[in-house]
């Protein structure tokens, strides 16, 4: 699960933003030839807003692949490149 939180205006406080549940799985609908054994997620890293207004978070994967991951409305979103 990945809970993403949002810093306040002030720099200071934070509060709940969102979360993914199940990633993997949902990965796993954009491709159907994944071994489920031997995908994992290595590492997700930050997008800052100088980067990108639209894609919050990048996660990579055991195969090389990375997905961009962008919220709104307490829904994520997947988005393969």
């Amino acid at each position: 699960m990945i809970k993403v939180f949002q810093l306040g205006p002030d720099g200071q406080g934070f509060s709940y933003s969102s979360r993914i549940t199940n990633i993997v799985d949902d990965i796993k609908k954009f491709n159907n030839q994944i071994d489920s054994q031997d995908f994992h997620i290595v590492s997700i890293h930050p997008v800052t807003i100088i980067e990108s207004t639209y894609i919050h978070l990048v996660a990579i994967t055991s195969f090389g692949s990375f997905f961009f991951l962008f919220f709104f409305n307490n829904k994520s979103k997947l988005n393969k490149n």
